[in-house]
């Protein structure tokens, strides 16, 4: 893929503060799906690598975020049960300590998981996998575990 970005704000993960921030509107031009150049300003595009970007199709970004790509390393779409009141009580400031006591945790959703049948893992997972394929059009990375 060749393209060159404009007016896009980087957020480029490199380690301390300004790593995680993002960029000022800048250039990014994009060779044989790597990025070639990260130039401060079009004119920089124009004078330093016109002679390389002359045919390469252009995307204004109009001061847009651009990360690298996006990886989900884990995520589950077979089980059963629910975590979600577990984690308003972990904004709410409960520790896991004491929603794992009252029954609540990991072992909650395995338990459900355990006692759902093949039918109703199947009927819960399907809706998962429809929401799952239109994100994972925009992951570099997917990976599915049974739960």
């Amino acid at each position: 893929m060749n393209l060159i970005l404009t007016n896009a704000r980087l957020v480029t993960m490199e380690p301390g503060a300004l790593g995680y921030l993002p960029s000022k509107p800048c250039t990014v031009v994009i060779r044989g799906g790597y990025v070639e150049a990260i130039l401060s300003d079009t004119n920089s595009l124009d004078s330093l690598h016109r002679d390389i970007t002359e045919d390469m199709p252009t995307l204004d970004c109009k001061g847009k975020i651009v990360t690298p790509g996006l990886i989900d390393p884990h995520t589950h779409l077979i089980f059963s049960g629910s975590r979600a009141e577990e984690f308003e009580n972990r904004l709410n400031g409960m520790s896991y300590q004491a929603i794992a006591q009252s029954g609540g945790g990991i072992n909650s959703t395995v338990r459900a998981t355990r006692e759902a049948t093949i039918e109703e893992l199947v009927e819960l997972a399907l809706p998962r996998s429809i929401v799952l394929s239109a994100v994972a059009a925009r992951l570099s990375k997917l990976s599915l575990d049974t739960g």
